[in-house]
């Protein structure tokens, strides 16, 4: 099911970097995220609510992206 929050995501693991493009294009990167965060996201029946509770205020990040 399409997330109404987040367009995609994914997930480096050299760096351990979360990388995820909301709705609205913009692109943020969270940093030091674990492995098993990324798996339990990618079978999370709802991306965006999996997102609010376990990874929003939760790991640092940044923005890439300007609009």
């Amino acid at each position: 099911m399409p997330s109404t929050a987040i367009r995609q995501f994914s997930y480096d693991e050299e760096s351990h970097t979360l990388f995820v493009t909301f709705i609205d294009g913009d692109l943020y990167a969270y940093l030091d995220v674990e492995p098993q965060i990324y798996a339990d996201m990618q079978r999370a029946p709802s991306k965006g609510r999996f997102f609010a509770y376990r990874v929003r205020n939760r790991y640092g990040h940044r923005k890439l992206t300007d609009d």
